[in-house]
């Protein structure tokens, strides 16, 4: 690629985050803002460690406007590297460091990827797309040195000048511009972000954090919620930011106590997993004053807050658009009501207004219109924005006092772990085994106490005049999917249920959950008690 000098080139325009680095450097450049282990780094660093990336970006191939996807666990590497291509104008795809299978190889061809930057360990899995996939012509390695296969390293890359790129943003990009969620019963979905309105001032009045406080973050960086409310928030908040590799249940609270630590983000699938901890003396003694929660069960919020002393701060967002709720003082359970004169309903199958109380699919309107599109899928972006509301997904009911709640998908998908997964991304990684005639993939819950989180069971009908062994079926997909998506339950059955028009009935396979003819796959034996 030829790169222009700065000297010959036009006033660079900047980024959304260039700017925000800007803007920190200016007014306190050696004030601390990332903490990783015991590594600290100031806004002077931050903006020196992604100049040096985007100059080593460039060099080498990746060019402004390319896709590129970032495939990795936390470590300050990945943000350089996030920034560096914020400040040449490239198009940021955040892969999930465990997906795998027929569902990564759709999302790499789907968001025409050029380059994926990836965990060493991650080379086998993704080495073999630059075959599959038609776009994909670079792979950059994170470590010191270029592993077999793969085009450069970060080590060399972060050799680069510490200067101002010579090329920018040709127009205005979002901070990261696709993000890619789990289908329902279909392939994922590419969600094209064109522009940033998240509501940080509010997360920051709830939570009452103030500038140098600090936040933390023990989510992958890959999803949202990392990258858009700890790395991004952090930033426009003036707050500092310390970064764990990943959740770690007996290091948590040492770390809140160790780095004094303000604010913290949960998923509802780790508070019950906080509260399993053994009891201390100390549970309450940390200097976190708000948990930003989403999808916190409300069996489990008010023992949360009496026991660890933090206050539970519950909202409701999703990727496909910009609504946006809080709950700053209502009621245990609420996500909170509509503010910046955004509108929210609960509508039946006929979109008309649902009673109070009654369940139906939550629906957003906002006074910006549409901010996403689906990627290659217009007929599905018009469908979910019908009549200028666009249509969530999500169940949910409102009460008397305009309070909602969240209530589950209303589509067939399993949440696990915090993740959404879709069904067919499981069932597409059985469906070639060569025993296997029929699958279908639903969830059940073990424990009713978590009304988010299921476990996934696999029904699997075998050909004709052939023998499926459970724990074999279960070791196939393995290796053929993201960890959180692997079964716990396999059962092989002579006939799945079905609708007259040939459609699975999921419904009637979980309600029936599991039997002692039902393979658990944690437990390497026959399930002993069922679940539903």
């Amino acid at each position: 690629m030829d790169i222009k000098s700065p000297a010959t080139t036009a006033v660079r325009r900047q980024g959304y985050v260039e700017r925000l680095l800007r803007r920190r450097l200016a007014d306190a450049p050696d004030a601390a803002w990332l903490t990783f282990k015991d590594e600290t780094f100031s806004w002077r660093d931050a903006l020196s460690m992604a100049r040096r990336a985007a100059n080593g970006l460039l060099a080498a191939g990746v060019a402004p406007g390319d896709h590129v996807a970032l495939m990795a666990a936390n470590k300050p590497d990945f943000i350089w590297i996030y920034f560096g291509l914020q400040l040449i104008g490239a198009r940021v795809v955040p892969l999930n460091s465990m997906q795998r299978g027929k569902a990564l190889e759709h999302i790499v061809d789907d968001a025409q990827v050029s380059t994926i930057v990836l965990d060493p360990d991650l080379c086998e899995v993704i080495l073999p797309l630059k075959q599959s996939c038609k776009s994909l012509v670079r792979c950059i390695n994170f470590g010191g040195t270029t592993a077999p296969g793969c085009d450069a390293c970060y080590g060399d890359v972060m050799k680069a000048r510490d200067e101002d790129p010579p090329v920018g943003p040709a127009q205005a990009i979002a901070p990261v511009s696709i993000i890619y969620t789990s289908g329902t019963t279909g392939r994922p979905k590419g969600i094209v972000i064109e522009e940033d309105r998240f509501f940080y001032e509010d997360l920051a009045a709830a939570c009452d954090l103030k500038p140098g406080e600090t936040m933390y973050c023990c989510l992958p960086l890959f999803h949202g919620n990392g990258l858009y409310l700890s790395v991004l928030g952090s930033m426009y908040l003036d707050a500092k930011l310390l970064l764990a590799e990943k959740f770690s249940a007996s290091r948590f609270w040492e770390d809140c106590r160790r780095h004094d630590v303000r604010q913290i983000n949960l998923l509802g699938s780790i508070v019950p997993i906080l509260l399993n901890q053994p009891a201390s003396p100390e549970d309450a003694r940390n200097p976190v004053r708000a948990a930003l929660s989403f999808g916190c069960p409300a069996v489990y919020w008010e023992a949360f807050q009496e026991r660890f002393g933090v206050r539970v701060v519950e909202c409701y967002s999703l990727s496909d658009s910009v609504g946006f709720m809080i709950n700053r003082d209502g009621p245990v359970g609420s996500v909170g009501r509509p503010e910046h004169g955004m509108e929210f309903r609960v509508v039946d199958e006929d979109d008309q207004d649902c009673t109070t109380g009654t369940v139906g699919e939550i629906v957003i309107r906002t006074p910006h219109g549409r901010a996403t599109t689906y990627k290659n899928m217009p007929e599905e972006t018009e469908r979910a924005y019908r009549d200028g509301w666009f249509h969530t997904g999500d169940l949910g009911e409102v009460d008397a006092q305009g309070w909602f709640y969240f209530r589950g998908r209303k589509k067939e998908m399993i949440r696990r772990k915090g993740e959404n997964i879709s069904i067919w991304e499981i069932e597409a990684a059985f469906r070639d085994h060569p025993a296997v005639e029929e699958v279908a993939a639903f969830g059940v819950t073990a424990d009713r106490a978590s009304a988010v989180e299921e476990e996934i069971m696999l029904a699997v009908v075998p050909k004709a005049g052939m023998r499926c062994d459970p724990a074999e079926v279960l070791a196939y997909g393995e290796s053929r999917l993201a960890r959180y998506a692997v079964p716990r339950y396999v059962e092989i059955v002579s006939a799945l249920p079905k609708t007259a028009t040939e459609k699975v009935q999921r419904n009637l396979l979980s309600e029936r959950g599991t039997t002692q003819q039902t393979w658990d796959g944690a437990d390497k034996t026959y399930v002993s008690r069922p679940a539903r």
